[in-house]
């Protein structure tokens, strides 16, 4: 076939891959934000949050999930349509036709080598900024809006120093239903506050908020004698307490995943830079404690220092560690879709399987193997138990020899039979089931 020919076809083949590779991503992506919306749906409905406040929230979580589609969109799709290939035996028409498979593969191939390259970019420099972004109108919503954070007949206990349970609440209007407060921050007594309506007022500037009480009582009694009892009624009461002594919206902190790929490596400078003075002192403390000649006293304080030094060294390469988990994560996930264009085009060829069914099955076995083993890869690298490096390219080496193995098997023509092992061991298993005949 001509040079002409072979284009035709792989503009043939692109053309097919793209419209699916599309609808695919759209259906993926909005199924993994259907919870969220719900959650929307709440915040604007029942709490009260203007809804381009959520919206915005909503545009910001997007690309975290854009992450996990975009390479997930490549095994479904491929394996859809090279599995229609295959089974309307158009591979090998063309295979017989001298046209080897791997020539269908070259247009897929480039739009697989584009998606890495986008998630290069994407995941080190526009993710982090858009989590960011979402932590910052977290906080705002948080602060603007507090009574959106109270849960309904559930106590709540992140104000230090108290404990809240309301049983409820009308999040329009902020007013709240049979209040019951635990103010438990004094030395010496505990007082319980009742009361069967009041509204909740934030301070933003000052990082306070205000309970306004109606038609309640105060129940006070000392820690040590908890028989004494004192009982004060009240039409209206105030109480005004600290729930935010943290930094305001303008100096949230970022962590591991609100950094771009630069400012981990920054940060992961500073830190080094910190680590040689102090591995030389946590030395130094360790030799002193071996000398003779110090008091019990002295050894004991020297002791003390020495392990609060070894601690702060061993959380210093914890935070290393963290960092370089997550800059290899952002690299890894960039290079899921070339890796799982080259698992998923010899396995629709394989399979042979039009039925959308079938894709999205061993889709989900793959993803499944793949995010199970970031997730567990992740937790063993942030404790230093496996190298940051392994923990996160793990899965994308063992589904590269995958990958190997079936290119192989497609490069040597054995394409149309490679898997007649796996009709074998069906039907061994479901002879396993059939009644046994005795011979007579």
């Amino acid at each position: 076939m001509s040079y002409k020919g072979l284009s035709t076809l792989n503009f043939y083949i692109l053309k097919k891959v793209l419209p699916v590779y599309f609808i695919n991503l759209a259906v993926l992506t909005f199924l993994l934000i259907l919870d969220k919306i719900f959650e929307i749906a709440d915040l604007i409905i029942t709490k009260g949050i203007p809804a381009t406040l959520v919206l915005e929230l909503l545009a910001n979580i997007i690309p975290s999930i854009m992450t996990l589609t975009i390479p997930m969109s490549v095994v479904v799709t491929y394996l859809m349509v090279y599995g229609e290939l295959a089974a309307d035996q158009e591979v090998i028409a063309c295979y017989s036709s001298g046209i080897h498979p791997f020539r269908l593969f070259k247009g897929p191939f480039f739009l697989a080598l584009f998606l890495s390259l986008f998630l290069f970019y994407f995941n080190t420099a526009v993710i982090p900024r858009a989590n960011f972004e979402a932590k910052k109108l977290l906080f705002d919503i948080k602060i603007k809006r507090p009574a959106a954070q109270i849960i309904e007949n559930t106590f709540i206990e992140d104000i230090e120093g108290y404990r809240i349970y309301i049983e409820r609440v009308d999040f329009k209007k902020g007013t709240l239903n049979n209040i019951l407060i635990y103010d438990e921050k004094e030395d010496e007594s505990v007082r319980t506050i009742t009361a069967e309506r009041g509204r909740l007022v934030s301070h933003p500037g000052d990082g306070t908020l205000t309970f306004y009480l109606n038609n309640g009582s105060i129940y006070e009694t000392e820690k040590k004698d908890r028989a004494k009892l004192f009982k004060i009624d009240f039409n209206s009461h105030e109480i005004t307490m600290a729930y935010d002594t943290g930094p305001k919206k303008d100096w949230v902190t970022k962590g591991d995943r609100e950094l771009t790929g630069e400012e981990i490596r920054e940060n992961i400078r500073s830190i080094e830079k910190m680590l040689t003075p102090l591995k030389d002192q946590t030395a130094d403390y360790e030799r002193r404690l071996k000398e003779a000649g110090l008091t019990r006293a002295d050894a004991d304080r020297l002791k003390k220092v020495y392990e609060s030094t070894k601690k702060n060294l061993s959380y210093q390469y914890q935070k290393i560690n963290k960092l370089l988990v997550e800059y290899h994560k952002k690299y890894a996930l960039a290079l899921a879709p070339l890796i799982f264009a080259f698992v998923s085009f010899p396995l629709g060829i394989i399979t042979r399987k039009r039925q959308k069914g079938y894709s999205y099955v061993i889709s989900i076995v793959v993803f499944v193997f793949y995010w199970v083993s970031l997730i567990g890869g992740e937790a063993l690298g942030d404790r230093g138990v496996i190298s940051p490096f392994m923990s996160m390219w793990f899965a994308n080496l063992i589904l590269a020899m995958v990958a190997l193995y079936l290119n192989y098997l497609i490069l040597s023509g054995h394409f149309y039979f490679s898997f007649r092992f796996i009709q074998t061991l069906k039907e061994k298993a479901l002879g396993l089931f059939k009644p046994n005949r005795r011979i007579r």
